[in-house]
């Protein structure tokens, strides 16, 4: 894996690289979920891509990143972020994209919203968007009700304390990933160690959205979800009506890398193997 830290407008990213580099297959950009997350947990699952492809790696900007200017971290900031970083990484070639959960959001959002298109973007080849998230704040609030029927009372005290002290997400998120699948046995041990501080300041300013009408018109995204997912197909259905390259994974819920290892790598190579091999 090659490291490089890159100074954009909204601080330094730290952008890691693994796979083969190749003139005919482009990079595959990588947007994790959150927000306040990251990359780490996607490297493994995504690993049987890099024989064909270079896959791309980065964290999202954070407080923590973005220390200098913290008061202005926002969704906005975000998106703007993803524009610029997949413009300069594109380097004037298509460029692929997975994505998973907030990430879907992130890369949908940064190309629908108007205020955005004077800033720099670029061509998108393959985007995969994994469990995504829904394009409205109406129906985003919808799926967070959703998960926080499934937890148990207890539970939900222990994460409110938990939220209120500044709780490392570590323990935050041992508690709360066995109410996102299906079989807790497929959850990995070191599981998601995201930064509350953020996600709860991006979660915030996380309201009064809507790209349902603006949605980029990209002919090369599919999206799958888990059958038992928190985020219903209804909650969706402004995404599956644009693009209909659309495919539902049976027993499993939010990370179907996990849940259901042998058709997810399917999936990666029916989107980015197979369509090498036939071009």
């Amino acid at each position: 894996m090659q490291t490089e830290i890159l100074s954009t407008p909204f601080g330094e990213t730290t952008i890691k690289t693994i796979g083969k580099k190749s003139l005919e297959n482009p990079s595959i950009l990588v947007l994790h979920g959150g927000p306040g997350y990251t990359h780490d947990y996607l490297i493994e699952p995504l690993l049987p891509l890099s024989k064909t492809h270079t896959l791309i790696f980065y964290d999202q900007p954070t407080l923590a990143s973005t220390k200098n200017q913290k008061e202005k971290l926002s969704p906005e900031l975000i998106y703007k972020h993803f524009r610029f970083l997949s413009n300069h990484l594109a380097n004037n070639r298509p460029l692929n994209v997975i994505a998973h959960s907030w990430g879907c959001l992130l890369f949908l959002a940064s190309q629908a919203d108007p205020k955005f298109s004077n800033e720099p973007s670029c061509e998108f080849g393959n985007c995969l968007l994994i469990n995504p998230t829904p394009v409205t704040s109406h129906k985003y609030n919808d799926c967070s009700k959703n998960l926080i029927k499934r937890i148990s009372k207890l539970d939900q005290l222990k994460l409110t304390l938990w939220t209120l002290t500044n709780k490392k997400g570590s323990k935050v998120m041992k508690t709360l990933l066995p109410y996102y699948v299906v079989d807790t046995g497929n959850i990995p041990t070191q599981g998601l160690s995201p930064d509350t501080k953020t996600y709860l300041t991006l979660a915030k300013k996380l309201k009064n959205f809507d790209y349902s009408q603006t949605l980029p018109k990209l002919s090369k995204v599919k999206l799958i979800t888990g059958e038992q997912d928190f985020i219903t197909l209804e909650q969706i259905d402004d995404l599956t009506n644009i693009y209909p390259n659309f495919q539902i994974i049976k027993a499993c819920g939010h990370f179907p890398f996990w849940e259901q290892p042998e058709k997810f790598n399917k999936v990666l190579q029916n989107t980015f193997i197979n369509n090498l091999e036939t071009t």
